[in-house]
């Protein structure tokens, strides 16, 4: 049986994510492999169904780290992110593009 670090480790191969990654770039990798391997599209491939569910097994490891990663809020870091005048409405649009561009969907909400 496997530690739970083991756990996290070997769905961090998996799913192919660096040491250091955002959320956004965890379900970006997320979707990129589980695309690969969806059984819609690999209808003549006996083992996809069985790699979805590892893939989807995987994500969930991370996501459940992710929810519990203590984030530093503080002035002194969303300082240091020299992030410049940018406002959230700004933020917002520029985010909301991006998840248009690469999901195809009108809004997030």
């Amino acid at each position: 049986m496997n530690t739970p670090y083991e756990e996290f480790e070997k769905a961090k191969k998996l799913l192919n994510i660096d040491d250091i990654a955002t959320f956004i770039q965890i379900k970006q990798k997320y979707h990129k492999e589980i695309q690969k391997y969806h059984p819609d599209k690999n209808k003549m491939d006996n083992n996809a169904h069985l790699k979805t569910v590892e893939l989807m097994k995987a994500y969930e490891t991370i996501t459940i780290y992710c929810q519990n990663y203590l984030f530093d809020l503080s002035e002194k870091k969303f300082k240091s992110l020299n992030l410049g005048d940018i406002t959230y409405d700004q933020a917002s649009e520029k985010y909301h593009n991006w998840w248009k561009e690469n999901y195809g969907k009108e809004n997030l909400f």
